[in-house]
């Protein structure tokens, strides 16, 4: 009659003395992991920062290419529809800042 509800009493106790081993072993590992966060922290940092200047360094060239390749005539067309573009999409982009806060 108990011994049903003992056996799944005591399955319930192996498991949290399971997961209190597991615990205390990973304590240990958190840490560790603590104390290599600032490196992975400025490393994601740098890179973030690299790569959006490299975007921008891009962008730059790209629009130096388009200039000498499309000359002043087309180039000012290209660039007037850059622009335009860019006006219609500040709408969007106030919303999504709205929202966000």
């Amino acid at each position: 009659m108990l011994g049903p509800g003992f056996a799944r009493a005591t399955v319930v106790d192996e498991n949290a003395t399971e997961q209190t081993e597991a615990s205390s072993e990973m304590s240990g590992a958190v840490t560790m992991l603590a104390s290599l966060m600032p490196s992975r922290l400025v490393w994601r940092r740098a890179s973030t920062a690299i790569g959006i200047y490299a975007s921008t360094a891009l962008g730059v060239l790209g629009s130096l290419v388009a200039a000498n390749i499309l000359g002043p005539a087309d180039f000012g067309r290209l660039a007037l529809v850059i622009a335009t573009t860019a006006l219609f999409q500040l709408p969007r982009w106030l919303r999504v800042a709205k929202s966000a806060s």
